[in-house]
């Protein structure tokens, strides 16, 4: 069986959309966003932003809230590694907005990170008095470790990968503000205490 594209499910960065802010401990928002049991709905406000999207994120390292169109299309089509949890959500004006649920990644996976090391960096054109700057490329994970969910974390790190099955249900179905990323073209600038570690002094 040939593996699948593993790719990042991410926040676009969109300024226009409505953004929720937390208003909890995040540890309970961690909690709940990895196993999807809570007693009572978790709150949420308008943090700014004005276009009601299909995915509505945070800012805070957790899965995004989806609408009821996506829900939908997850179950419909079969999508493996998630549930939902119930939500309450107030806009700018301070009323109550119907109609969306917080996403849980259940699905799992060993720990997802760069690997530190000389094989994994790279150098990129910058305005640092060098001319330079070094980057770590690739996010990685042990697949031996993979639940064989289409949608999973590590439940440590806040990354949440998903399949290339994903990425074309959403795709096909036009969901709106979320950004895909292989995981192998994805980038992270290096400290200067690891380079020196791992390559001397620069």
């Amino acid at each position: 069986m040939v593996a699948p594209t593993f790719f990042e499910f991410a926040d676009p960065l969109a300024r226009p959309a409505f953004r929720a802010r937390t208003v909890l401990d995040l540890s309970i928002y961690f909690r709940v966003s990895e196993t999807g049991i809570c007693s009572e709905p978790l709150p949420f406000v308008h943090n700014m932003g004005t276009q009601m999207k299909d995915l509505l994120w945070s800012g805070a390292p957790i899965p995004p809230l989806i609408n009821e169109r996506v829900e939908r299309l997850l179950r419909d089509s079969n999508i493996s590694g998630w549930t939902t949890y119930p939500i309450t959500l107030k806009g700018r004006d301070g009323r109550y907005i119907d109609g969306y649920r917080g996403l849980a990644v259940i699905g799992r996976s060993g720990p997802i990170g760069f690997e530190r090391n000389e094989a994994n960096l790279i150098k990129r054109p910058s305005r640092a008095p060098s001319g330079f700057t070094y980057h770590w490329q690739g996010l990685r994970f042990d697949i031996a470790s993979w639940d064989g969910s289409d949608i999973f974390g590590d439940g440590r790190t806040g990354y949440t990968v998903v399949t290339d099955r994903v990425v074309r249900t959403f795709k096909s179905a036009r969901v709106t503000n979320c950004r895909f990323q292989k995981l192998d073209e994805i980038e992270m600038a290096a400290g200067q205490e690891e380079l020196n570690r791992i390559l001397g002094r620069i």
